[in-house]
């Protein structure tokens, strides 16, 4: 089942960001099921904004979908953009302080001549420092 909403998630894609209602209608005609691919999208993006908090990136692609489809439409929710931005604001700015505390990508390795003692390998204690780009 998991894997079948996954698909579902990933074939709507699309259609949900350029708000494509005539694939909605195309879905409920060939289905005839009463299917709002819209909805648990909608539903995502005001459970983000009762909690007040953007917690993945998920989240954030789906906040700012959200944020360039209210930017079109007429009238302009200007309050609900505010919020919206907000949000994608303050998760920018707490991954960009998380990935400043982390070290730089580095990689430790041994370098030297090895011998083979009892099954395994030894070498010098040498330690190369080599930083990734």
């Amino acid at each position: 089942m998991r894997r079948l909403k996954h698909w579902f998630r990933e074939l709507t894609e699309m259609q949900v960001e350029t708000v494509d209602q005539n694939f909605n209608n195309y879905l409920q005609s060939k289905t005839k099921y009463d299917i709002d691919i819209f909805k648990s999208f909608f539903h995502r993006v005001d459970k983000v904004i009762v909690k007040g908090r953007i917690t993945s990136d998920t989240q954030f692609y789906d906040v700012n979908i959200m944020v360039d489809q209210l930017c079109q439409t007429v009238p302009v929710n200007n309050k609900k953009i505010e919020i919206l931005n907000k949000l994608l604001i303050d998760y920018e700015q707490r991954i960009s302080r998380k990935q400043r505390r982390q070290p730089p990508n580095s990689t430790y390795r041994k370098a030297g001549v090895f011998a083979q003692k009892h099954d395994r390998l030894y070498s010098k204690d040498i330690l190369i420092y080599r930083e990734r780009l």
